[in-house]
């Protein structure tokens, strides 16, 4: 090649040398793109549009593959130009495949999705190019996967499978595993998900692509940890971990290090897990802040477990800062991918109304066919109204589940300003005064000090208890109930009894669980504290669509009528409100006291 330059012919042989050594020096992007200007201008200078085309399609793909992501979607508009011109249909669904990994690098789904259909659109039509035509289903597929559509993405992904295994394209073949793993695991179709990762796996290891097999390893890990197989998920991540040492894949380490944590959790086993998630953090940090946000959560919950209260918090602390700093991140791109799936069910509903527009045209160039015209627009209306109607009701189940979790974090945040950030403020002015105290009364403020401190640490223990999805169970809710009210009674010498008919598949939501528990830890507590009684019956069962919590004490009761309500009472039926719940309290002199709450459910 470097000869052929040398002779200085300057033809459109010249022209397809140059782009030849820019693609060989894919490596070295500096002397690409030297090579790739250099064919442009030739061909520019030649009035050559097919050789300038070639030289466009290539200086696309190299600022793809560089993530330069603006000088590449103003080759996507040179080029596509071009090949319009031209007539090239061939080239125009290139352009559209590769103008789409364009906008998906830049996170522009919807655009992505446009460029990806487009492609598959014209390689259907064309039927000449099945590889490029495996890609883009594939493509297409991916997107939707990104956008939450699995039942659809599934659809796109067996048909590239099919091609790819018609074709006999490996690559092609074991990419659309690997997706479908993902896919069933986000269905929750487990054994699915392993079978697909399993056959995946065969395709790299056949290939012998390191990368994707420490990636695959990971991901079967993950599906075993989803079975709550934590022994099998341990070992999958450790060959996965292996692999990438072995073979310098520095951006799986991390990744493996916080799965081998989560395992070891798992498995209580504490000071491994806290190694692992060290390890990741190390690794994690100034690269890959979710990472980052993972390890101090994790590393605080462990902390916590070893009874190392000071350094929880300050594990705790470095958690919600970053967690704040991404939440303005996550709710842009949340309202983005919202934005997203809306336009995309509007563009699909465009493309199909076009193509059936088309069909009415051509019946009407047949008069003779009136009937059956009429008949087929009824029933695409009706299909396309379904659709519609469909879709519609699956964006607004999504946005209403965004709105619940928003809520969640709102709450959350409220919680931690008013009662952390109150009790935050309260130990430093404490502490001012004891500091400055000259009247030898020093300890006392010290003891409230640390009474506020264990409050706080007590509220930040239930707080992260709530928000933790590992407690959704109601056997982990009532271990929780167990523990307090053994914790509480048998401290102050009461005789209880707990009793429980719940079916321990029910799950309740982070909010519903939060005040559930606090509702009881505020009866409990109001019980020890001012009832007197010597025994108290707790009963917790579930009937027909409600949860029912009943208190009852044989303490000295009082007169409900006439008795002046407490912020005790008052919290507990504010919280009951918070989640549709109600709250009935019978009380009288010298008849203990007896509190119901009803908590509706699904």
């Amino acid at each position: 090649m470097l000869n052929l330059i040398k002779s200085g012919k300057k033809d459109t042989t010249h022209v397809l040398a140059l782009i030849e050594l820019s693609i060989l020096e894919g490596d070295d992007f500096a002397q690409s793109k030297r090579y790739g200007k250099q064919a442009v201008h030739l061909a520019t200078t030649l009035k050559d549009e097919k050789a300038l085309l070639k030289a466009y399609v290539n200086m696309l793909k190299l600022y793809r593959a560089a993530r330069v992501n603006d000088t590449a979607l103003h080759f996507v508009a040179q080029s596509q130009e071009l090949a319009l011109k031209l007539s090239d249909a061939n080239s125009v669904a290139e352009i559209s495949l590769d103008a789409g990994n364009v906008y998906l690098h830049s996170h522009n789904y919807l655009k992505a999705l446009s460029e990806f259909i487009s492609a598959a659109n014209i390689l259907d039509s064309l039927g000449t190019n099945p590889k490029s035509q495996m890609t883009a289903y594939a493509n297409i597929g991916n997107v939707e996967v990104l956008l939450g559509n699995y039942e659809k993405a599934l659809d796109y992904i067996t048909t590239s499978l099919k091609i790819a295994q018609e074709i006999h394209y490996e690559i092609g073949v074991a990419y659309c595993f690997k997706t479908q793993g993902r896919i069933y695991r986000n269905l929750k179709k487990l054994d699915l998900a392993e079978s697909a990762y399993k056959q995946a796996l065969a395709g790299y290891e056949k290939m012998g692509n390191q990368r994707m097999i420490s990636e695959l390893l990971q991901n079967l890990g993950t599906v075993y940890f989803d079975k709550k197989d934590f022994t099998s998920a341990l070992k999958q991540y450790e060959q996965s971990l292996s692999v990438a040492k072995k073979n310098s894949i520095i951006s799986q380490i991390p990744y493996s290090y916080g799965a081998l944590g989560a395992s070891w959790i798992e498995l209580n086993h504490l000071p491994k897990a806290k190694a692992y998630y060290d390890s990741t953090l190390s690794l994690a940090l100034g690269t890959n802040p979710y990472l980052v946000k993972d390890s101090y959560e994790n590393l605080a919950l462990i902390a916590e477990s070893q009874g190392n209260h000071k350094q929880s918090l300050s594990y705790f602390k470095l958690f919600t800062a970053l967690s704040d700093s991404l939440k303005e991140v996550e709710n842009k791109s949340t309202a983005e991918e919202i934005e997203a799936k809306y336009q995309n069910a509007s563009k699909q509903n465009e493309i199909e109304l076009l193509k059936k527009d088309s069909e009415l045209q051509q019946f009407k160039l047949k008069r003779q066919q009136a009937n059956i015209i009429i008949i087929a627009i009824v029933f695409v209306s009706a299909i396309i109204i379904g659709f519609l109607l469909i879709n519609r009701y699956r964006v607004m189940n999504r946005a209403k589940r965004l709105l619940e979790i928003e809520k969640v974090r709102n709450n959350i945040a409220r919680d931690l300003h008013d009662d952390i950030g109150s009790t935050l403020s309260s130990i430093n002015i404490l502490s001012q005064v004891a500091l400055t105290e000259k009247n030898g009364d020093t300890q006392n403020y010290l003891q409230r000090i640390g009474n506020q401190s264990a409050r706080m640490m007590e509220d930040m223990g239930d707080m992260v208890w709530s928000i933790n999805p590992r407690n959704d169970s109601m056997k982990q809710i009532i271990i929780r109930m167990r523990e307090f009210a053994a914790e509480v009674f048998e401290l102050k010498n009461i005789e209880y009894r707990f009793s429980e008919t719940v079916v321990e598949e029910l799950t309740l939501n982070a909010e519903q669980r939060k005040n559930l528990f606090l509702i009881f830890k505020e009866t409990i507590n109001n019980a020890t504290k001012y009832s007197n009684a010597s025994r108290i019956e707790i009963n917790l069962q579930q009937q027909d669509h409600s949860l029912v919590l009943l208190i009852k004490d044989n303490g000295q009761g009082f007169d409900d009528q006439t008795t002046k309500t407490g912020n005790g009472l008052r919290n507990i039926r504010e919280r009951a409100k918070e989640i549709n719940g109600t709250i009935s309290l019978k009380s009288g002199v010298g008849e203990g006291t007896e509190v119901e709450l009803r908590l509706p459910i699904a």
